[in-house]
């Protein structure tokens, strides 16, 4: 099938475009533009109200100056949409209508450029069902990365569980990150459901193995052993007494934090670390960056607390810490106790510090780079595709 003939995709994400650090949204979209596929990215429409705070008035304004600017062209074949809706949508149903119609009229203007086209939908999150009955799509794919109703505190569970229902019930296909997942779409769609568990940027995180750039300034000052955590510093998906114990427990371990807590978020138990001789907060890094920061410490750690969000998560650093080379400790997350030989488990905070003892006296060896390439963005979308076409 040439590239001029085949399907369109229109993105239906749950992450801007240009947030700090990429997930599932972005890679997937980047991997259909690389296979021949041209791909609308829709941002997300906001599965929360709005606070009053500078990350969310400073999201609003961008999107209001997105109003002039339309949808824009990121590279060839791959196209973002930044929609401005009205918040507060689960408040009032009239405020939900005439979101679902701006977004379907501007989608259904934009899909004219690809007339006679095959369109299809790729779906994180059900608050497109509306705009389907006007652009049509031969297929609906959910790609079922996160526990929606428990991902945030503040969204209305309630109301996404209903709606993630009737997404379960029109879509096509249903891609699940974890068994968990899994198993909770095939009690309505078994013949629809398909697991795929998170992967990784091979490429990218793999040059850590051999990167000879010297240590990142900020990392300099820092004593080694380096115990290394990337990512959001959620309350809701981090065991942050664990690691204040094991911070307590191992004065001579210094962990290093990249990343910064989620929105709206000033954990108590965060703000103690943060006064603690061995606990380094560095923020944000690029994402371009992250191997350099993973070749130049130790240990690389998932410290996830378990509940009924993050047993369903599928943590995507989880091989981007393997493909860089780093031993990982982690809290026993029932989606990668499939993989108990690429990391080591810790049951508690004692067995936390056991564990990172065990790595620093005795050394560890990489997982070969060959036993991960089944886990790479490039696999998985393929074998998706050859499942969507079959």
């Amino acid at each position: 099938m040439s590239a001029s003939k085949k399907p369109v995709f229109v993105l239906f994400a749950t992450a801007d475009w240009n947030v700090p650090y990429w997930t599932n949204k972005q890679h997937t979209a980047n991997q259909l533009v690389d296979l021949g596929y041209e791909v609308l990215y829709v941002e997300s429409v906001g599965l929360r109200p709005p606070k009053l705070n500078s990350r969310d008035f400073s999201r609003i304004f961008k999107r209001v100056l997105g109003l002039f600017r339309s949808i824009r062209k990121v590279r060839n074949g791959l196209w973002v949409f930044s929609p401005f809706v009205i918040p507060f949508w689960k408040r009032r149903k009239w405020v939900q209508k005439v979101n679902d119609l701006v977004l379907s009229r501007i989608i259904k203007w934009f899909l004219r450029r690809w007339k006679g086209r095959e369109v299809l939908v790729w779906t994180y999150h059900p608050l497109m069902l509306e705009v389907l009955k006007s652009i049509k799509p031969s297929k609906v794919i959910y790609h079922n990365v996160d526990n929606l109703s428990e991902a945030l505190p503040e969204m209305d569970s309630e109301f996404i569980l209903k709606e993630e229902q009737r997404l379960i019930d029109r879509s096509d296909l249903i891609f699940n990150t974890s068994r968990e997942l899994q198993n909770y779409t095939s009690k309505t769609a078994p013949n629809k459901s398909f697991y795929f568990s998170n992967v990784a940027d091979l490429t990218l995180f793999s040059s850590s193995r051999d990167m000879d750039k010297g240590l990142p300034q900020d990392l300099v000052s820092i004593p080694s052993p380096k115990v290394c955590y990337v990512g959001v510093l959620s309350d809701f998906k981090l065991d942050l007494p664990l690691i204040f114990d094991v911070l307590n427990a191992r004065p001579q371990y210094h962990w290093v934090f990249i990343g910064e807590e989620r929105e709206g978020q000033v954990d108590p138990w965060i703000q103690k670390m943060k006064s603690m001789k061995n606990a380094h907060f560095l923020g944000h890094k690029k994402y371009q960056d992250l191997p350099w920061y993973l070749s130049a410490v130790d240990i690389a750690t998932l410290p996830s607390v378990i509940n009924d969000y993050t047993r369903s998560m599928f943590p995507m650093k989880f091989f981007e810490y393997l493909a860089a080379g780093r031993p990982v400790v982690a809290t026993p997350l029932p989606a990668i106790q499939e993989f108990d030989s690429f990391y080591f488990r810790a049951e508690n905070a004692k067995e936390f510090a056991l564990k990172l003892d065990e790595i620093v006296e005795n050394g560890f060896s990489p997982v070969p780079l060959e036993e991960l390439n089944d886990f790479s963005y490039e696999s998985r979308i393929k074998k998706m595709i050859d499942i969507i076409f079959k």
